[in-house]
């Protein structure tokens, strides 16, 4: 979940919360619906649907857009978080 919105994070709570969530989703999906889509047939052998498919599109679809919200709302844009300096 972090990879799509590391550049733009500029303090280390984001990432730990980020981490949270994306732990929480993990573990309800291995808790409750691995079991459930495996009972009669193993569909998923390795489970990666859960931890990596799911927070993949949580993080694709979710977590860059609502960031890019909220540092909009605080007033920063993308050309401002994109600054670097050119040594010439």
């Amino acid at each position: 979940m972090i990879s799509i919105v590391s550049p733009y994070i500029n303090n280390i709570g984001g990432c730990i919360a980020i981490g949270a969530f994306s732990g929480i989703v993990s573990g309800i999906w291995l808790r409750h619906g691995y079991p459930k889509m495996n009972q009669n047939k193993p569909h998923d052998p390795l489970g990666l649907t859960g931890p990596i498919l799911i927070n993949a599109v949580f993080g694709a679809f979710g977590v860059g857009p609502l960031l890019m919200v909220a540092y909009r709302n605080i007033g920063l844009s993308l050309v401002e978080l994109n600054a670097s300096v050119k040594i010439t």
